[in-house]
């Protein structure tokens, strides 16, 4: 559900709370924010976040209707767990 930042006056939505799906129930989600690595599609269609452990949970996006879905391969209302390795590992 689309709401109004108080402090910015932008339009947001929540995506992930404690019973978002990833390994660490209660872990904490993330976003690299060095501004080197964009978490967004080109399209902005879909994004990823970091779990705790460094499990990668990818979700679709409608931009025109602010809404949050599950990608093709996960469980409907769930994040698609992506197993992405950071760059230089093998």
């Amino acid at each position: 559900m689309p709401f109004t930042d108080p402090d910015f006056g932008s339009t947001m939505v929540r995506v992930t709370d404690e019973t978002s799906d990833f390994p660490h129930a209660g872990g904490y989600l993330l976003t690299e924010g060095s501004g080197s690595s964009n978490m967004w599609s080109a399209d902005n269609s879909k994004f990823y976040v970091i779990g705790q452990g460094g499990s990668t949970l990818a979700y679709s996006f409608s931009p025109s209707t602010m809404t949050v879905g599950s990608l093709l391969n996960a469980s409907f209302g769930k994040a698609l767990h992506v197993p992405l390795r950071a760059r230089g590992l093998v």
